[in-house]
């Protein structure tokens, strides 16, 4: 994939979440009114701020040592899985 394909691909799929966002924000203000809006939008916020610590940073740690062709992927791997759900569930 070249440069040029690539920063096509990626401007396509961010006019398209720009346009659904905005159509979306819409919809919600057209249907829930203000109230409704700033309440999904907080839920939102606060979605990502679970996700956020739920996955504590691992994806990094992974996506390095995948990349790195750890000999112990396996266990690097359940490690991670395990790390990220014991997280959610405090999180949740």
């Amino acid at each position: 994939m070249t440069l040029a394909r690539a920063s096509l691909l990626s401007g396509i799929v961010t006019i398209a979440r720009v346009v659904s966002g905005l159509i979306l924000n819409k919809v919600f203000a057209l249907f829930l009114g203000p109230v409704g809006l700033a309440v999904v939008g907080q839920f939102t916020t606060f979605s990502s701020m679970v996700y956020g610590i739920s996955t504590a940073g691992v994806a990094n740690g992974v996506t390095s040592h995948v990349a790195s062709k750890s000999p112990n992927l396996a266990a690097i791997i359940g490690t991670a899985f395990a790390t990220c759900a014991g997280a959610t569930i405090v999180a949740s």
